[in-house]
């Protein structure tokens, strides 16, 4: 392995010894090779370290932490101080990355520096016999235009359906910046919007480069910690301002109304809406984006070729 790789990619791992060999495949197979891989194993039970160490590349790194954290913000931040890659990036055990992931990451960074962050589209995926299917795309513009945009706070609360792609190494290090330790999910989401918080814009790409796998019997409504997704956001409220605030403002009475669906809480449910209107234009947006623009790629022939290009060598 080179002195210092460009891009140090981290995983955090909790019992995924059935699906964590697809994600370090899709890391070997990266067109661009100047990588390590830090795997940090979160005290597994189901053999997900024994997986991990079949691989015999001296870019992948496993380190096993001493007893379970309870979440994946522990493990990610023991890889950012173990990291030496110039760029951080993150991958979950049960995602992957297209091939030309870091190829695309590494030519944003030359045209564009490291005054941003990078963040992509992702496409979500299912394994049907053996093979990864896309089934759904979290996408802003077009999936097969990539030209980069410009993102601020603002835009980015806007947006919010891409993934963090990669951030300088000495950016986060300088800036003191980690993944918060109190959440089991929307870790990511309080990180990113820190990293606007101290400086940094971010240059984003609608290419489904990052390939989330699916949950199964997934809904909206149905296995969401409605009270973490609120609290992560209740913790960005207080650290911003106008206009952006109004934007979480709403996206906490978004996750709030179907926690009272959830609940079965249709007094409170109606309540809500009637109380804020603009609420239910934005719950007609996410509906909107998550039964027709995130499934549209799938049957237009012009998305499919070029979907069909980025799953073609996929593990």
């Amino acid at each position: 392995m080179e002195e210092r790789p460009v891009f140090s990619i981290i995983m955090p791992a909790y019992n995924k010894a059935h699906c964590i060999s697809y994600a370090i495949k899709s890391v070997l197979r990266q067109t661009f090779t100047s990588w390590e891989l830090i795997v940090v194993d979160d005290c597994s039970t189901d053999g997900t370290a024994d997986v991990v160490s079949q691989f015999e590349d001296a870019r992948i790194r496993l380190v096993r932490l001493d007893r379970n954290s309870g979440g994946p913000s522990h493990p990610k931040n023991v890889g950012i101080e173990l990291a030496i890659g110039q760029w951080l990036c993150f991958l979950d055990p049960d995602d992957m990355y297209a091939s030309s992931f870091l190829e695309q990451m590494s030519l944003l960074i030359k045209s564009f520096g490291t005054s941003y962050f990078y963040g992509l589209a992702v496409a979500r995926f299912s394994r049907f016999e053996g093979r990864a299917v896309p089934t759904r795309f979290f996408y802003n513009y077009d999936v097969c235009d990539w030209s980069p945009r410009t993102f601020g706070l603002t835009e980015y609360l806007e947006a919010k359906v891409g993934r963090l792609g990669t951030v300088s190494r000495e950016f986060v290090m300088k800036n003191g910046l980690r993944f918060p330790m109190e959440f089991k999910i929307c870790e990511d989401y309080v990180f990113e919007v820190s990293l606007f918080l101290k400086g940094l814009n971010c240059v984003y790409i609608d290419a489904p480069l990052y390939l989330y796998g699916e949950t199964e019997g997934e809904s909206i409504t149905k296995q969401r910690p409605f009270d973490q997704i609120i609290s992560s956001r209740r913790l960005i409220l207080d650290r911003i301002e106008a206009p952006c605030r109004h934007l979480v403002e709403l996206d906490i009475a978004f996750y709030k109304l179907f926690s009272y669906m959830s609940g079965k809480r249709y007094t409170e449910t109606v309540g809500l809406l009637l109380g804020n209107p603009s609420l239910l234009v934005y719950v007609v947006r996410k509906l909107y984006r998550k039964y027709f623009k995130e499934k549209l790629p799938l049957y237009l022939p012009k998305y499919r070729r070029c979907i069909d290009r980025i799953f073609a060598d996929v593990p």
